[in-house]
């Protein structure tokens, strides 16, 4: 039952593998001595099979819009050539979604709000959502996702509600989320959530299962004693409950924070991983809580900690991988990783396959890292996986994985 078992989902909740935790069997004693071959000698030499060679995939830039393209202009996207760095990157996108169709971005500003469908393949093909009865918030659009339904997909957007810390005059105390079941028509409101203590909810959400049957996930990032709380609203039917389940994560060492559930994968129903702004962490049950087994700064420093966005677990020709962006400076490093067997035994072996991929060109722009802010969306479609990937100042783009 859903309402049991915690899973996750990166942006497209049917297109993500069930994983399923592996045994690890004593080849001595699975044996079934009934079944042993005869010792007897075979006429015939036996041969070894064959390995087949390995694949890595081949990644192709379907298109990016570096920070200072026109686009962003055209589409409503003030600042665009960055004169001033700390507005531009307030009012750009930080987060994105897929469909098979589209990916969608969302403005986060306190003076627009707003929500883009681009065509996957041809950004000249866009679409401004209709944002009637949207208001209020921080930012007032400033997370994107999608849920699928049936055989449709529905459009998310929350915003960023802030209470205590870093909240200011006319900041909300609530967190809204809205719905679109289509690209034509206003949305509906699904959740108003007033924030029943010192929280700040919004920065990013994440979606497993449906329409009818869902959770989404929600963490707190205000520092102090609420800094790990994961706030679990579930969905039945389209309707939101309301009170949500919270569960703490503990075991994050001192001085690191991690501002928001972007993946959120099981092994079983007590282990898994998470992962969020600082850290991919892999996890065990602890109570009704969840508990950090490993900080994988540990094994491979930067690869898996700091600035590290929009985290995907994916299966391609039968091979998983990790994919997700990593800030710097002055550009976005795509990073897309084999994962083979449990993450928290192999991390530090993982081949970095893309470490040279970059999402725009040098501009001699320094944005401070994007204010910490981007996101990555992966989405199987025919047997190609597509990574949106939006980075506040640095840019927008659609890759192909095959």
């Amino acid at each position: 039952m859903i309402a049991t078992m915690l899973a996750f989902v990166a942006c497209s909740p049917k297109e993500q593998p069930k994983p399923q935790p592996q045994e690890q069997t004593d080849p001595d004693k699975s044996k079934d001595p009934s079944q042993e071959p005869s010792q007897e000698p075979s006429e015939e030499p036996s041969e070894e099979p064959s390995e087949e060679p390995s694949v890595e995939p081949t990644i192709t830039n379907l298109w990016v819009k570096p920070n200072y393209d026109a686009w962003f202009g055209a589409n409503g996207v003030p600042d665009v050539v960055a004169s001033d760095v700390d507005e531009f990157v307030a009012d750009w996108y930080r987060n994105v979604a897929m469909d098979d169709n589209y990916i969608y971005v969302s403005a986060s500003s306190k003076t627009a709000s707003g929500v883009l469908a681009i065509d996957i393949k041809d950004p000249s093909k866009v679409k401004a959502l209709d944002v009637t009865g949207v208001s209020d918030g921080t930012f007032f659009t400033n997370c994107v996702r999608t849920i699928p339904n049936g055989d449709k997909t529905i459009i998310l957007a929350s915003n960023l509600s802030f209470e205590g810390q870093w909240a200011g005059p006319g900041d909300t105390q609530t967190l809204k989320l809205y719905a679109w079941q289509s690209l034509d028509g206003a949305p509906t409101q699904i959740l108003n959530f007033p924030l029943d203590e010192a929280v700040r909810l919004g920065d990013k959400f994440q979606v497993y299962g449906d329409w009818n049957d869902g959770l989404l996930f929600f963490k707190n990032y205000t520092g102090g004693a609420k800094e790990d709380m994961v706030y679990i609203f579930s969905i039945k039917n389209g309707v939101v409950n309301t009170t949500p389940v919270k569960k703490r994560l503990n075991g994050i060492p001192e001085g690191w924070a991690v501002s928001a559930v972007s993946a959120y994968y099981p092994y079983t129903a007590d282990t898994g991983i998470m992962a969020g702004w600082n850290a991919i962490i892999p996890y065990e049950a602890d109570g009704d809580n969840f508990k950090c087994q490993y900080w994988t700064g540990d094994f491979q420093g930067t690869d898996y900690t700091m600035y590290n966005h929009g985290v995907n677990f994916f299966t391609l020709g039968g091979q998983e991988y990790i994919f997700w962006v990593h800030l710097l400076d002055k550009n976005t490093e795509l990073r897309l990783y084999t994962k083979n067997g449990d993450f928290v035994e192999t991390c530090g072996d993982s081949a970095n396959l893309t470490t040279a991929l970059l999402l725009g060109e040098e501009t001699g722009e320094d944005v401070g890292k994007a204010n910490g802010a981007g996101d990555a969306c992966v989405r199987v479609i025919n047997g190609v996986a597509y990574a949106a990937v939006s980075v506040p100042g640095h840019g927008l783009g659609v890759f192909e994985i095959k």
